[in-house]
């Protein structure tokens, strides 16, 4: 299902967002300079990887089973969104628990959304947030779920609860993960 065909032009003419199921090489390799300095620092500061490594993310967009949101400046991608119905191609998500806790509801899972530094601010993540809403509409879906380090990108959920303001009925946490380190009495 590829509900946007074609390039659109958001708010200004040199932003656009393009959504597509399979994606040629020169656009993954440009997208793949926006992702990896969007997630370089949240990688540094968190003890649990907060990204998807090159080859994963290649694999990923030519994959049709996920659906990426290009942020477009200049002609050049800045910024996507990933969303998919198939939790179990995230190497992360375990999709039995979601099966279990949620059996007859059509869950989206939005791995991705992120900007390139030198592109943050001017709500163009908000941007990217519009467009994830009309899928996850489009798709019928019942709930919406993401993952995120409390560390790095807290503003999250909120930035989610501003651009859906009004289309989201409520939020809710599914789990808390610690990350802890012990040494030895001997050390020191």
């Amino acid at each position: 299902m590829n509900i946007f065909a074609a390039v659109k032009s958001i708010r200004r003419k040199e932003t656009f967002v393009w959504v597509r199921r399979r994606v040629d090489p020169l656009t993954t390799a440009l997208a793949w300079k926006a992702y990896d300095s969007g997630f370089r620092e949240a990688n540094r500061l968190t003890p649990c990887r907060q990204s998807f490594h090159r080859d994963e993310f290649w694999q990923i967009m030519l994959d049709k089973d996920f659906d990426k949101i290009f942020l477009y400046i200049d002609g050049k991608p800045v910024g996507l969104a990933i969303m998919t119905l198939v939790l179990g191609k995230l190497p992360w998500i375990n999709q039995e628990y979601f099966e279990e806790k949620f059996p007859d509801k059509i869950v989206a899972y939005v791995p991705t959304i992120v900007v390139s530094e030198e592109f943050r601010g001017d709500q163009r993540s908000g941007i990217l947030m519009e467009k994830l809403y009309e899928i996850y509409g489009a798709w019928h879906c019942d709930l919406l779920a993401m993952d995120h380090s409390v560390g790095v990108n807290s503003f999250l959920p909120y930035l989610i609860l501003r651009y859906f303001k009004g289309r989201v009925i409520s939020r809710g946490k599914l789990d808390d993960q610690s990350y802890v380190t012990f040494s030895r009495s001997d050390q020191g």
